[in-house]
């Protein structure tokens, strides 16, 4: 989990990208990383938790599956647009 700008609130143009790896060296950003929803109320939308003052608290898993017992790792990069 982290906590950033919402995106009506992103007025820098910071990028998150959330990526993958099983061996700490390769990242990748692929789909089988996803955003969970804190929000319930949105619909589905994937909303974060409201923190104010434009940020809100994301939370994301890995949704694939490990191979003969091997980690998967997340990790977080911000950069601007």
């Amino acid at each position: 989990s982290f906590v950033r700008y919402k995106d009506s609130m992103n007025n820098e143009g910071i990028e998150y990208i959330v990526e993958e790896s099983t061996d700490l060296r390769t990242w990748t950003n692929i789909t089988s990383v996803g955003q969970i929803d804190l929000d319930k109320s949105s619909g589905g939308s994937k909303e974060g938790s409201d923190k104010g003052g434009g940020m809100e608290r994301v939370v994301y898993k890995s949704t694939g599956q490990a191979k003969d017992g091997s980690r998967v790792f997340l990790r977080l990069r911000v950069r601007t647009k």
